[in-house]
This record gives structure tokens, C-alpha cells and sequence, in this order.
């Protein structure tokens, strides 16, 4: 008979897992089958990230006649100035998460975050539509990192059966709202 059911049974860490075993959260969520609280952490964080950045675009998407009034735009001006901010966010969604295999995601998703936290200043005293695009590209190059490091730090950490459900969950619980949510649920 073969040894291969030991082997399927001892969870296989690599060396980064094996460093970051010394850590009680990441022990919390490494391997396990049941919900810890490090779990319903997580899921809320990403919860509540995903509903600000909702709120984000909500917000630049009721100001945009005003930004067109301020710097005396027209609106192809002003449309392809978001193309351009929108193609740089895209760029993020890539650049994040690869660089976050390198350094790890709780740092760099902490610098996405103060990123994005200290440029919205930026943007909102820009005094022209070029250093606003020029601070929007990168809000929504920081703003598309937090999406993928979110949902990465939610894949890696949720146990498989849960992954997608949890996922779709906290975007419905942001999208939604929590009480309409709870009546959907039942």
C-alpha cells in the first residue's frame, strides 16, 4: 500500500508560509476548515474597502459637471482625460498584485492604501484638468491595487469551499446593504 494519504493529509507549506507560521493570525486561517475571527475579519475589512471605493466613483461620477464647469472643458476633453486615468488604474490591477508576490500583501496593500488616501487631496485641489488627471491616474491606479489585493488576501485566506461565496457575499452585503441582505438571505 502507498504512503500517499499521509502525504495528501500534512498540509504542504512552502517557505513563505513556513516563515509566516510564527504569526498567531496566519496560523488562524492556514489550512483550517472552520471560520475564525480572523476570518470575519478579513471578509469585513474587504467588505468595507469595497464600499468606499463604490462610494469613490459614486462621488467623482456626481462631481464630473462640475470639474467640466471649474476647468471650462468640453466633454470629449473631459472624457478622454478619464480614458487615460482609467487606463492607468487598469495597469494596477496587474502591477499590484505582482508586486505584492515579492514583498507581501498586508505591507503593500497598507502603502495602496495610504496611497490612495493621500492623493484624493490631490485631486480635489487640483488647480488644473492636467495635474487632476495626473492625480486621478494615480488614485485609480491604487484604487484598482486595493480591489486585487483584497480579493487575493480573501482567496488565499478563506478555506476553498467558502472562497467564492465569501467574495460575492461582501460585494452583495456592500452593493445592497446589509438589512436588505439579510431579508434576501432567508
Amino acid at each position: 500500500m502507498s504512503n500517499t494519504a499521509v502525504e495528501v493529509a500534512e498540509p504542504a507549506f512552502g517557505p513563505l508560509e513556513r516563515k509566516h507560521l510564527q504569526y498567531a493570525n496566519y496560523r488562524a486561517v492556514a489550512g483550517g476548515t472552520e471560520i475564525t475571527k480572523t476570518h470575519r475579519h478579513i471578509a469585513l475589512a474587504n467588505g468595507l474597502g469595497w464600499g468606499f471605493d463604490g462610494m469613490d466613483s459614486s462621488m467623482f461620477g456626481l462631481v464630473s459637471p462640475l470639474i467640466i464647469k471649474e476647468f471650462v472643458l468640453d466633454v470629449p476633453t473631459y472624457r478622454s482625460g478619464l480614458q487615460i486615468a482609467l487606463l492607468v488604474g487598469i495597469a494596477g490591477l496587474y502591477f499590484w498584485p505582482w508586486l505584492s508576490d515579492r514583498y507581501g500583501r498586508r505591507t503593500l496593500l497598507a502603502i495602496n492604501i495610504a496611497l490612495f488616501s493621500l492623493l484624493m487631496p490631490v485631486v480635489a485641489m487640483a488647480p488644473t484638468f492636467a495635474v487632476y488627471i495626473a492625480g486621478r491616474s494615480v488614485v485609480n491606479f491604487a484604487l484598482n491595487g486595493e480591489w486585487s489585493l483584497g480579493s487575493m488576501l480573501v482567496a488565499e485566506t478563506w478555506p476553498a469551499r467558502l472562497r467564492g461565496r465569501v467574495s460575492c457575499d461582501v460585494v452583495l452585503w456592500c452593493r445592497i446593504g446589509r438589512r436588505h441582505y439579510r431579508h434576501r438571505r432567508r
